[in-house]
C-alpha cells in the first residue's frame, strides 16, 4: 500500500469513527428527546387533570358564592322581619297595657256604678215597700 492509500485509510477510519461517535451522540440526544417528550406528555396529562380540577373548584366556588349570597339575602330579610316583629311586639305590649288599664278603669267604674245601682235599688225597694205598706188593699 502506498502512503496515500494508507493516509486515505487512516482518514477514512477516523471519519468512520467520528461518524460512529456522532451517531452515538445523536442516538443519546434522541433518547433524551424521547424521554423529554414522554415527560412532556405526562405533564400535559397532569395539566389537563389540574385544569379540570381548577374548573371544578371554580364552579364549586361560584356555587358556594351563589349560596352565600342567597343566605345573606335571607339573613337580611330575617333581620328585617325580626325588627318588624320587635316593633309589633312593642306595639302589642303598649296595646295590652292600655287594655289592662282600661279594664281596671272599667272595673273601678263598674264597681262604682254597681254601688250606685245598689243604693238606688235599696232606696227604691225601701220606698216601694213603704208604698205597699201604706197602700190599702182593695176589698
Amino acid at each position: 500500500m502506498s502512503i496515500a492509500a494508507a493516509k486515505i485509510d487512516t482518514i477514512d477510519a477516523a471519519w468512520r469513527e467520528a461518524q460512529a461517535k456522532e451517531i452515538t451522540e445523536l442516538k443519546a440526544i434522541i433518547d433524551v428527546q424521547r424521554l423529554a417528550m414522554i415527560e412532556l406528555n405526562d405533564l400535559k396529562s397532569e395539566l389537563k387533570v389540574k385544569t379540570a380540577l381548577v374548573r371544578d373548584l371554580t364552579n364549586a366556588t361560584d356555587t358556594w358564592s351563589h349560596h352565600f349570597n342567597e343566605l345573606s339575602e335571607l339573613a337580611d330579610e330575617n333581620l328585617k322581619e325580626l325588627e318588624d316583629l320587635r316593633l309589633k311586639n312593642t306595639q302589642l305590649k303598649a296595646w295590652l297595657l292600655r287594655l289592662h288599664k282600661s279594664k281596671r278603669e272599667m272595673a273601678i267604674s263598674y264597681s262604682s256604678d254597681m254601688r250606685t245601682l245598689r243604693a238606688i235599688e235599696d232606696r227604691y225597694s225601701a220606698s216601694y215597700a213603704e208604698h205597699i205598706r201604706n197602700t190599702p188593699l182593695p176589698e
